[in-house]
């Protein structure tokens, strides 16, 4: 699975600042069913949904292995 931010379309890996819409910053440090993980400027462990973090998760098969076996089954079916 993936983990992109809104603005950048970066991956995301732990360590990374991420911020709310307040201004919030928060480090990432997991992802775990459909929220993230991050710890808050106030050193506190909090749980968050992708879009209040101003990023945004792909499906587990869209990620760039996934893609590029996408890529190459069409092109051999074609």
């Amino acid at each position: 699975m993936q983990i992109k931010r809104c603005l950048d379309d970066k991956a995301i890996v732990k360590g990374d600042k991420l911020f709310n819409s307040q201004g919030e910053a928060f480090e990432f440090v997991d992802f775990e069913g459909s929220q993230l993980m991050a710890i808050s400027s106030a050193n506190v462990t909090v749980r968050k949904a992708p879009a209040d973090l101003g990023c945004y998760v792909l499906h587990k098969n869209r990620t760039e292995a996934g893609l590029a076996k996408e890529r190459l089954r069409s092109y051999w079916e074609s």
